[in-house]
Parts: C-alpha cells; structure tokens; sequence
C-alpha cells in the first residue's frame, strides 16, 4: 500500500506543482529550456503512474 501512495504524491506532486509553486516552475523552465523541463516532467510523471500501478496491483493482492 505504501508504494501506490508514494506514487500518488510523485504523481499529483508534480502535477500541482504548477498551482502551488508558480515561480519555480518559472525558474527551472528560463534555466533548463522548455524542452528539457517537458522531458524532465514527464519522466517523472511516468515514474510516478508505474508506481501507482504496481502499488494498486500489490495492494488488490493483500485486501483488508
């Protein structure tokens, strides 16, 4: 169960990101470039979803 809400707060984390810290995102867009923040985004992202999809398959494996 730990891993699906890791993977959770990976995913909704960096999906908030942009309501929440708007200057950030800003930042690391004028530093990095746009196209290297999109990868670096959905890389994340990806890691994030495989989480969740690995801690739901787990947790249906053991229901409470």
């Amino acid at each position: 169960m730990s891993i699906l809400i890791v993977g959770l707060l990976i995913f909704l984390g960096v999906h908030s990101l942009r309501i929440f810290a708007a200057a950030f995102c800003q930042r690391v867009q004028e530093n990095l470039g746009m196209t290297t923040w999109k990868v670096v985004f959905a890389l994340i992202s990806i890691v994030g979803f495989v989480l969740i999809v690995w801690g739901f398959s787990l947790a249906r494996q053991q229901p409470v």
